[in-house]
Protein backbone atom coordinates (compact mmCIF):
# COMPACT_ATOMS: atom_id res chain seq x y z
CA UNK A 1 0.00 0.00 0.00
CA UNK A 2 2.99 2.34 0.55
CA UNK A 3 6.73 2.12 0.16
CA UNK A 4 8.44 0.49 3.11
CA UNK A 5 8.16 -2.51 5.40
CA UNK A 6 4.56 -3.57 5.83
CA UNK A 7 4.78 -3.76 9.64
CA UNK A 8 5.85 -0.09 9.74
CA UNK A 9 2.97 1.23 7.61
CA UNK A 10 -0.52 2.43 8.55
CA UNK A 11 -2.72 1.67 5.51
CA UNK A 12 -6.00 2.19 7.37
CA UNK A 13 -9.22 4.17 6.84
CA UNK A 14 -8.42 5.02 3.24
CA UNK A 15 -9.08 3.53 -0.24
CA UNK A 16 -6.26 2.22 -2.39
CA UNK A 17 -6.21 1.74 -6.17
CA UNK A 18 -3.74 -0.96 -7.24
CA UNK A 19 -2.81 -1.24 -10.93
CA UNK A 20 -0.66 -4.40 -11.58
CA UNK A 21 1.67 -4.15 -14.60
CA UNK A 22 0.40 -5.63 -17.85
CA UNK A 23 3.26 -8.16 -17.83
CA UNK A 24 1.79 -9.88 -14.78
CA UNK A 25 -1.56 -10.61 -16.39
CA UNK A 26 -2.08 -13.98 -18.08
CA UNK A 27 -4.82 -15.34 -20.26
CA UNK A 28 -7.63 -17.01 -18.42
CA UNK A 29 -7.96 -16.92 -14.64
CA UNK A 30 -5.68 -14.62 -12.64
CA UNK A 31 -5.13 -14.99 -8.88
CA UNK A 32 -4.76 -11.86 -6.76
CA UNK A 33 -2.66 -12.44 -3.61
CA UNK A 34 -2.72 -10.02 -0.65
CA UNK A 35 -0.36 -10.00 2.34
CA UNK A 36 -2.04 -8.61 5.45
CA UNK A 37 -0.29 -7.43 8.63
CA UNK A 38 -2.49 -6.82 11.68
CA UNK A 39 -2.05 -6.38 15.44
CA UNK A 40 -4.24 -6.59 18.56
CA UNK A 41 -4.94 -2.87 18.30
CA UNK A 42 -6.63 -3.25 14.92
CA UNK A 43 -10.18 -4.25 14.04
CA UNK A 44 -11.51 -7.61 12.86
CA UNK A 45 -12.69 -8.13 9.30
CA UNK A 46 -11.56 -7.19 5.82
CA UNK A 47 -12.62 -4.47 3.43
CA UNK A 48 -14.44 -5.17 0.20
CA UNK A 49 -12.41 -5.35 -3.02
CA UNK A 50 -13.57 -4.19 -6.43
CA UNK A 51 -11.89 -5.53 -9.57
CA UNK A 52 -12.30 -3.83 -12.90
CA UNK A 53 -10.91 -1.39 -15.42
CA UNK A 54 -8.37 0.94 -13.75
CA UNK A 55 -9.72 4.09 -15.37
CA UNK A 56 -13.30 3.12 -14.59
CA UNK A 57 -12.44 2.40 -10.96
CA UNK A 58 -10.41 5.62 -10.66
CA UNK A 59 -13.23 7.76 -12.01
CA UNK A 60 -15.93 5.84 -10.16
CA UNK A 61 -16.07 4.56 -6.58
CA UNK A 62 -12.40 5.25 -5.84
CA UNK A 63 -12.73 8.93 -6.72
CA UNK A 64 -15.57 9.75 -4.34
CA UNK A 65 -14.21 7.48 -1.58
CA UNK A 66 -10.83 9.19 -1.89
CA UNK A 67 -12.52 12.57 -1.58
CA UNK A 68 -14.66 11.46 1.36
CA UNK A 69 -12.04 9.53 3.30
CA UNK A 70 -8.88 11.50 2.51
CA UNK A 71 -9.49 14.92 0.97
CA UNK A 72 -12.43 15.87 3.19
CA UNK A 73 -10.71 14.60 6.35
CA UNK A 74 -7.49 16.38 5.40
CA UNK A 75 -9.46 19.59 4.76
CA UNK A 76 -11.27 19.30 8.10
CA UNK A 77 -7.94 18.65 9.80
CA UNK A 78 -6.22 21.72 8.42
CA UNK A 79 -9.32 23.87 8.93
CA UNK A 80 -9.63 22.70 12.55
CA UNK A 81 -5.92 23.36 13.13
CA UNK A 82 -6.16 26.89 11.74
CA UNK A 83 -9.40 27.65 13.59
CA UNK A 84 -7.93 26.15 16.76
CA UNK A 85 -4.83 28.36 16.62
CA UNK A 86 -7.04 31.37 15.88
CA UNK A 87 -9.43 30.64 18.78
CA UNK A 88 -6.53 29.90 21.12
CA UNK A 89 -4.86 33.20 20.21
CA UNK A 90 -8.13 35.09 20.71
CA UNK A 91 -8.69 33.29 24.02
CA UNK A 92 -5.25 34.29 25.29
CA UNK A 93 -6.00 37.93 24.60
CA UNK A 94 -9.67 37.74 25.74
CA UNK A 95 -9.00 36.15 29.09
CA UNK A 96 -12.53 36.74 30.34
CA UNK A 97 -14.02 34.35 27.75
CA UNK A 98 -12.63 30.82 28.29
CA UNK A 99 -14.72 29.28 25.47
CA UNK A 100 -12.15 30.40 22.89
CA UNK A 101 -9.34 28.65 24.78
CA UNK A 102 -11.21 25.36 25.23
CA UNK A 103 -12.46 25.20 21.64
CA UNK A 104 -9.00 26.15 20.40
CA UNK A 105 -7.34 23.31 22.36
CA UNK A 106 -10.06 20.87 21.28
CA UNK A 107 -9.56 21.74 17.61
CA UNK A 108 -5.80 21.29 17.86
CA UNK A 109 -6.18 17.86 19.51
CA UNK A 110 -8.69 16.90 16.81
CA UNK A 111 -6.19 17.83 14.11
CA UNK A 112 -3.47 15.77 15.81
CA UNK A 113 -5.76 12.74 16.19
CA UNK A 114 -6.42 12.69 12.43
CA UNK A 115 -2.81 11.77 11.68
CA UNK A 116 -4.03 8.17 12.09
CA UNK A 117 -6.06 8.69 8.90
CA UNK A 118 -4.04 11.05 6.72
CA UNK A 119 -0.56 9.64 7.55
CA UNK A 120 0.36 6.18 6.22
CA UNK A 121 4.09 6.32 6.93
CA UNK A 122 4.50 7.38 10.60
CA UNK A 123 7.71 9.29 11.43
CA UNK A 124 7.93 7.31 14.72
CA UNK A 125 7.43 3.80 16.00
CA UNK A 126 3.99 2.22 15.65
CA UNK A 127 3.60 2.08 19.45
CA UNK A 128 4.19 5.81 19.86
CA UNK A 129 2.04 6.57 16.84
CA UNK A 130 -0.88 4.50 18.21
CA UNK A 131 -0.50 6.18 21.61
CA UNK A 132 -0.55 9.62 19.97
CA UNK A 133 -3.66 8.81 17.90
CA UNK A 134 -5.71 7.34 20.77
CA UNK A 135 -4.58 9.90 23.38
CA UNK A 136 -5.23 12.93 21.20
CA UNK A 137 -8.66 11.60 20.16
CA UNK A 138 -9.74 10.87 23.75
CA UNK A 139 -8.31 14.14 25.10
CA UNK A 140 -9.98 16.08 22.29
CA UNK A 141 -13.37 14.51 23.02
CA UNK A 142 -12.98 15.23 26.74
CA UNK A 143 -11.96 18.83 26.11
CA UNK A 144 -14.97 19.18 23.81
CA UNK A 145 -17.14 18.51 26.86
CA UNK A 146 -15.23 21.20 28.78
CA UNK A 147 -15.60 23.62 25.86
CA UNK A 148 -19.34 22.94 25.66
CA UNK A 149 -19.73 23.52 29.41
CA UNK A 150 -17.92 26.85 29.08
CA UNK A 151 -20.83 28.13 26.97
CA UNK A 152 -23.10 27.97 30.03
CA UNK A 153 -22.54 30.57 32.72
CA UNK A 154 -24.34 28.43 35.30
CA UNK A 155 -22.00 25.45 34.92
CA UNK A 156 -20.23 24.75 38.25
CA UNK A 157 -16.47 24.76 38.46
CA UNK A 158 -16.25 21.10 39.54
CA UNK A 159 -17.70 19.94 36.21
CA UNK A 160 -14.89 21.62 34.29
CA UNK A 161 -12.31 20.37 36.79
CA UNK A 162 -13.58 16.78 36.47
CA UNK A 163 -13.50 16.94 32.67
CA UNK A 164 -10.04 18.49 32.63
CA UNK A 165 -8.74 15.94 35.15
CA UNK A 166 -9.98 13.02 32.99
CA UNK A 167 -8.35 14.60 29.91
CA UNK A 168 -4.98 14.77 31.69
CA UNK A 169 -5.34 11.18 32.94
CA UNK A 170 -6.10 9.73 29.49
CA UNK A 171 -2.52 9.77 28.06
CA UNK A 172 -1.25 7.88 31.10
CA UNK A 173 -3.99 5.25 30.87
CA UNK A 174 -3.45 4.76 27.13
CA UNK A 175 0.29 4.32 27.61
CA UNK A 176 -0.09 1.86 30.50
CA UNK A 177 -2.60 -0.23 28.51
CA UNK A 178 -0.32 -0.21 25.45
CA UNK A 179 -3.25 1.19 23.44
CA UNK A 180 -5.20 -2.04 23.89
CA UNK A 181 -8.41 -1.91 21.91
CA UNK A 182 -10.57 -3.40 24.68
CA UNK A 183 -9.36 -0.83 27.20
CA UNK A 184 -9.89 1.93 24.62
CA UNK A 185 -13.50 0.79 24.30
CA UNK A 186 -13.93 1.25 28.07
CA UNK A 187 -12.54 4.79 27.94
CA UNK A 188 -14.72 5.67 24.96
CA UNK A 189 -17.74 4.16 26.76
CA UNK A 190 -17.20 6.54 29.69
CA UNK A 191 -17.32 9.51 27.31
CA UNK A 192 -20.36 8.16 25.45
CA UNK A 193 -22.31 7.71 28.70
CA UNK A 194 -21.41 11.24 29.81
CA UNK A 195 -22.95 12.77 26.66
CA UNK A 196 -26.67 12.21 27.54
CA UNK A 197 -25.95 13.24 31.13
CA UNK A 198 -24.48 16.51 29.82
CA UNK A 199 -27.47 16.85 27.52
CA UNK A 200 -29.90 16.81 30.43
CA UNK A 201 -27.76 19.18 32.50
CA UNK A 202 -27.42 21.63 29.61
CA UNK A 203 -31.19 21.63 29.12
CA UNK A 204 -31.52 22.82 32.73
CA UNK A 205 -28.80 25.44 32.26
CA UNK A 206 -30.23 26.77 29.01
CA UNK A 207 -30.50 30.54 29.37
CA UNK A 208 -33.95 32.20 29.02
CA UNK A 209 -32.61 34.24 26.10
CA UNK A 210 -32.09 31.03 24.07
CA UNK A 211 -28.43 31.61 23.23
CA UNK A 212 -27.78 30.30 19.66
CA UNK A 213 -24.48 28.73 20.71
CA UNK A 214 -26.16 26.82 23.53
CA UNK A 215 -28.94 25.54 21.25
CA UNK A 216 -26.38 24.48 18.63
CA UNK A 217 -24.39 22.66 21.35
CA UNK A 218 -27.51 20.70 22.34
CA UNK A 219 -28.24 19.64 18.74
CA UNK A 220 -24.65 18.70 17.94
CA UNK A 221 -24.37 16.75 21.20
CA UNK A 222 -27.35 14.64 20.12
CA UNK A 223 -25.80 13.97 16.70
CA UNK A 224 -22.44 13.27 18.30
CA UNK A 225 -24.03 10.77 20.72
CA UNK A 226 -25.67 8.87 17.85
CA UNK A 227 -22.49 8.60 15.79
CA UNK A 228 -20.42 7.73 18.85
CA UNK A 229 -22.54 4.63 19.56
CA UNK A 230 -22.13 3.46 15.95
CA UNK A 231 -18.37 4.04 16.04
CA UNK A 232 -18.03 2.31 19.41
CA UNK A 233 -19.69 -0.79 17.98
CA UNK A 234 -17.40 -0.65 14.96
CA UNK A 235 -14.37 -0.27 17.23
CA UNK A 236 -15.35 -3.47 19.04
CA UNK A 237 -15.95 -5.41 15.86
CA UNK A 238 -19.66 -5.71 16.60
CA UNK A 239 -20.65 -4.21 13.25
CA UNK A 240 -19.04 -4.07 9.82
CA UNK A 241 -16.31 -1.47 9.49
CA UNK A 242 -15.47 0.15 6.20
CA UNK A 243 -14.12 3.67 5.80
CA UNK A 244 -13.61 6.34 8.50
CA UNK A 245 -15.22 6.69 11.92
CA UNK A 246 -18.36 8.80 11.69
CA UNK A 247 -17.28 10.92 14.68
CA UNK A 248 -14.33 12.10 12.61
CA UNK A 249 -16.81 14.01 10.46
CA UNK A 250 -19.32 15.04 13.12
CA UNK A 251 -16.50 15.98 15.50
CA UNK A 252 -14.68 18.04 12.86
CA UNK A 253 -17.81 19.70 11.49
CA UNK A 254 -18.98 20.53 15.02
CA UNK A 255 -15.64 22.10 15.90
CA UNK A 256 -15.54 24.11 12.69
CA UNK A 257 -19.11 25.31 13.28
CA UNK A 258 -18.40 26.25 16.89
CA UNK A 259 -15.15 28.01 16.07
CA UNK A 260 -16.68 29.78 13.08
CA UNK A 261 -19.62 30.87 15.24
CA UNK A 262 -17.29 32.13 17.94
CA UNK A 263 -15.13 33.98 15.43
CA UNK A 264 -18.29 35.36 13.80
CA UNK A 265 -19.53 36.45 17.21
CA UNK A 266 -16.18 38.12 17.77
CA UNK A 267 -16.40 39.80 14.36
CA UNK A 268 -19.90 41.07 15.17
CA UNK A 269 -18.66 42.26 18.55
CA UNK A 270 -15.75 44.05 16.89
CA UNK A 271 -18.12 45.60 14.34
CA UNK A 272 -20.43 46.75 17.11
CA UNK A 273 -17.40 47.97 19.01
CA UNK A 274 -16.37 50.02 15.97
CA UNK A 275 -19.85 51.50 15.72
CA UNK A 276 -19.81 52.25 19.43
CA UNK A 277 -16.34 53.73 19.08
CA UNK A 278 -17.54 55.90 16.19
CA UNK A 279 -20.53 57.02 18.24
CA UNK A 280 -18.27 57.56 21.21
CA UNK A 281 -15.85 59.61 19.12
CA UNK A 282 -18.77 61.64 17.77
CA UNK A 283 -20.19 62.17 21.24
CA UNK A 284 -16.71 62.97 22.50
CA UNK A 285 -16.27 65.59 19.79
CA UNK A 286 -19.64 67.14 20.61
CA UNK A 287 -18.93 67.09 24.31
CA UNK A 288 -15.41 68.36 23.68
CA UNK A 289 -16.87 71.31 21.81
CA UNK A 290 -19.28 71.91 24.69
CA UNK A 291 -16.42 71.60 27.15
CA UNK A 292 -14.31 74.03 25.13
CA UNK A 293 -17.28 76.42 25.06
CA UNK A 294 -17.72 76.03 28.81
CA UNK A 295 -13.99 76.50 29.33
CA UNK A 296 -14.14 79.71 27.31
CA UNK A 297 -17.07 80.87 29.41
CA UNK A 298 -15.26 79.88 32.57
CA UNK A 299 -12.18 81.66 31.26
CA UNK A 300 -14.21 84.80 30.68
CA UNK A 301 -15.75 84.53 34.13
CA UNK A 302 -12.31 83.80 35.58
CA UNK A 303 -10.88 86.86 33.86
CA UNK A 304 -13.77 88.96 35.17
CA UNK A 305 -13.30 87.49 38.63
CA UNK A 306 -9.57 88.07 38.42
CA UNK A 307 -10.26 91.65 37.38
CA UNK A 308 -12.64 92.09 40.31
CA UNK A 309 -10.08 90.53 42.63
CA UNK A 310 -7.43 92.89 41.31
CA UNK A 311 -9.77 95.83 41.89
CA UNK A 312 -10.60 94.53 45.38
CA UNK A 313 -6.92 94.05 46.20
CA UNK A 314 -6.09 97.48 44.84
CA UNK A 315 -8.95 98.92 46.85
CA UNK A 316 -7.80 97.25 50.07
CA UNK A 317 -4.28 98.47 49.45
CA UNK A 318 -5.37 102.06 48.85
CA UNK A 319 -7.80 102.56 51.72
CA UNK A 320 -6.19 103.84 54.96
CA UNK A 321 -7.05 100.70 56.94
CA UNK A 322 -5.82 97.10 56.97
CA UNK A 323 -8.23 94.37 55.87
CA UNK A 324 -8.14 90.74 57.02
CA UNK A 325 -10.23 87.56 56.97
CA UNK A 326 -9.74 84.97 59.71
CA UNK A 327 -11.22 81.52 60.28
CA UNK A 328 -10.91 78.66 62.74
CA UNK A 329 -9.35 75.45 61.45
CA UNK A 330 -10.26 71.90 62.51
CA UNK A 331 -8.12 72.22 65.63
CA UNK A 332 -9.88 75.40 66.76
CA UNK A 333 -6.91 77.65 65.91
CA UNK A 334 -7.44 81.03 64.26
CA UNK A 335 -5.79 81.48 60.88
CA UNK A 336 -5.71 84.17 58.21
CA UNK A 337 -7.23 83.42 54.80
CA UNK A 338 -6.58 86.98 53.54
CA UNK A 339 -4.35 89.83 54.68
CA UNK A 340 -4.08 93.14 52.85
CA UNK A 341 -0.78 94.78 52.08
CA UNK A 342 -1.76 97.81 54.17
CA UNK A 343 -2.20 95.62 57.29
CA UNK A 344 1.20 93.97 56.71
CA UNK A 345 2.80 97.41 56.47
CA UNK A 346 1.04 98.62 59.63
CA UNK A 347 2.33 95.65 61.65
CA UNK A 348 5.64 95.20 59.75
CA UNK A 349 4.93 91.57 58.85
CA UNK A 350 5.58 89.30 55.86
CA UNK A 351 2.51 87.83 54.11
CA UNK A 352 3.63 84.20 53.95
CA UNK A 353 5.00 84.28 57.48
CA UNK A 354 1.75 85.57 59.02
CA UNK A 355 -0.35 83.18 56.88
CA UNK A 356 1.67 80.22 58.14
CA UNK A 357 2.10 81.53 61.69
CA UNK A 358 -0.81 83.81 62.69
CA UNK A 359 0.59 84.18 66.22
CA UNK A 360 3.12 86.64 64.77
CA UNK A 361 0.34 89.23 64.54
CA UNK A 362 -0.73 88.47 68.13
CA UNK A 363 2.89 88.94 69.24
CA UNK A 364 2.68 92.61 68.19
CA UNK A 365 0.20 93.36 71.03
CA UNK A 366 1.44 95.42 73.92
CA UNK A 367 2.00 93.16 76.96
CA UNK A 368 -0.39 95.24 79.10
CA UNK A 369 -3.19 95.00 76.52
CA UNK A 370 -3.04 91.28 75.66
CA UNK A 371 -5.43 90.32 78.45
CA UNK A 372 -8.13 92.72 77.25
CA UNK A 373 -7.71 91.51 73.67
CA UNK A 374 -8.15 87.86 74.71
CA UNK A 375 -11.21 88.69 76.79
CA UNK A 376 -12.88 90.69 74.03
CA UNK A 377 -12.05 88.03 71.42
CA UNK A 378 -13.42 85.19 73.57
CA UNK A 379 -16.69 87.02 74.20
CA UNK A 380 -17.14 87.82 70.51
CA UNK A 381 -16.47 84.21 69.42
CA UNK A 382 -18.65 82.69 72.12
CA UNK A 383 -21.65 84.97 71.63
CA UNK A 384 -21.18 85.87 67.97
CA UNK A 385 -20.96 89.57 68.84
CA UNK A 386 -19.50 92.38 66.83
CA UNK A 387 -15.79 92.46 67.64
CA UNK A 388 -14.45 95.87 68.68
CA UNK A 389 -11.17 96.45 70.45
CA UNK A 390 -8.78 99.34 70.91
CA UNK A 391 -5.31 98.88 72.27
CA UNK A 392 -1.63 99.31 71.83
CA UNK A 393 0.80 97.36 69.63
CA UNK A 394 4.56 97.48 69.47
CA UNK A 395 5.98 97.90 65.96
CA UNK A 396 9.68 98.58 65.43
CA UNK A 397 10.06 99.33 69.16
CA UNK A 398 7.42 102.05 68.85
CA UNK A 399 4.01 102.02 70.50
CA UNK A 400 1.08 102.47 68.17
CA UNK A 401 -2.63 102.57 68.97
CA UNK A 402 -4.81 100.26 66.86
CA UNK A 403 -8.55 99.74 66.54
CA UNK A 404 -9.79 96.32 65.36
CA UNK A 405 -13.36 95.74 64.15
CA UNK A 406 -14.76 92.48 62.70
CA UNK A 407 -18.08 90.81 61.95
CA UNK A 408 -18.76 87.09 62.11
CA UNK A 409 -20.16 84.99 59.20
CA UNK A 410 -20.49 81.32 58.20
CA UNK A 411 -18.61 80.48 54.97
CA UNK A 412 -19.49 77.83 52.33
CA UNK A 413 -17.59 75.12 54.19
CA UNK A 414 -19.72 75.74 57.27
CA UNK A 415 -16.83 77.25 59.18
CA UNK A 416 -16.96 80.46 61.18
CA UNK A 417 -14.91 83.31 59.76
CA UNK A 418 -14.33 86.96 60.69
CA UNK A 419 -14.12 89.84 58.21
CA UNK A 420 -12.42 92.80 59.79
CA UNK A 421 -10.36 95.95 59.48
CA UNK A 422 -7.42 97.31 61.43
CA UNK A 423 -7.17 101.09 61.86
CA UNK A 424 -4.16 103.02 63.11
CA UNK A 425 -5.59 105.51 65.63
CA UNK A 426 -2.29 106.69 67.10
CA UNK A 427 -2.84 110.28 65.90
CA UNK A 428 -6.46 110.15 67.08
CA UNK A 429 -5.36 109.01 70.51
CA UNK A 430 -2.71 111.73 70.62
CA UNK A 431 -5.32 114.31 69.63
CA UNK A 432 -7.68 112.99 72.30
CA UNK A 433 -4.93 113.26 74.89
CA UNK A 434 -4.15 116.80 73.75
CA UNK A 435 -7.83 117.66 74.05
CA UNK A 436 -7.92 116.19 77.51
CA UNK A 437 -4.82 118.14 78.53
CA UNK A 438 -6.25 121.34 77.03
CA UNK A 439 -9.50 120.75 78.83
CA UNK A 440 -7.66 120.29 82.09
CA UNK A 441 -5.73 123.51 81.52
CA UNK A 442 -8.92 125.38 80.61
CA UNK A 443 -10.66 124.09 83.72
CA UNK A 444 -7.70 125.10 85.88
CA UNK A 445 -7.57 128.50 84.21
CA UNK A 446 -11.29 128.98 84.72
CA UNK A 447 -10.93 128.06 88.36
CA UNK A 448 -8.11 130.59 88.80
CA UNK A 449 -10.13 133.25 87.00
CA UNK A 450 -13.10 132.61 89.22
CA UNK A 451 -10.96 132.90 92.30
CA UNK A 452 -9.47 136.24 91.10
CA UNK A 453 -12.94 137.60 90.37
CA UNK A 454 -14.08 136.55 93.82
CA UNK A 455 -11.15 138.32 95.34
CA UNK A 456 -11.86 141.47 93.37
CA UNK A 457 -15.51 141.46 94.51
CA UNK A 458 -14.44 140.99 98.06
CA UNK A 459 -11.93 143.83 97.79
CA UNK A 460 -14.57 145.99 96.15
CA UNK A 461 -16.97 145.21 98.88
CA UNK A 462 -14.36 146.03 101.44
CA UNK A 463 -13.54 149.20 99.63
CA UNK A 464 -17.17 150.16 99.32
CA UNK A 465 -17.81 149.54 102.98
CA UNK A 466 -14.82 151.54 104.08
CA UNK A 467 -15.82 154.48 101.86
CA UNK A 468 -19.38 154.58 103.21
CA UNK A 469 -18.10 154.63 106.73
CA UNK A 470 -15.72 157.47 105.90
CA UNK A 471 -18.53 159.60 104.39
CA UNK A 472 -20.70 158.97 107.39
CA UNK A 473 -17.92 160.23 109.66
CA UNK A 474 -17.43 163.36 107.65
CA UNK A 475 -21.11 164.17 107.72
CA UNK A 476 -21.14 163.86 111.44
CA UNK A 477 -18.26 166.29 111.67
Amino acid sequence: CERGALEDLRCLHRPYLFTPPMALWIKGANTLEFEIHASARQLNGLSAIEVGDAIGLSNGSYLWRHWLQIDLVRGLTWLAAVMGCLCLTIGIFLRQNSAFVWFGLTSIFYAVSNVNIIVSQPPMSIEWFAWLAYSSRLMGLTLLCTATLSLYSRSPLWCKQLSLGFALLVPVLVWVSDSHRGFMMVLFAVLIVSIPVMQLIMLRWLSPTKNPLQIMALLLNFVFFSTSIADWMRLGGISQFVGVYLTTYTYGIALVLFCATLVGWLAVSLSQSRLLSADLIKDTQIKSELIIEKIEQISEVSEALHSMQSIALELTDNIPVGVFVMYQDGQGLSRFSFVSTRLLTMLNLERQAVMDHPHLAYARLHPEDKASFRQTSAQAIEKGLYFFWEGRVVVNNAIRWMRTEATQRINREGRCSWDGILTDITELKASQMDQQNTHVLLVASEVNRSRLEERERMLQDLHDGFGSNLISARLRA
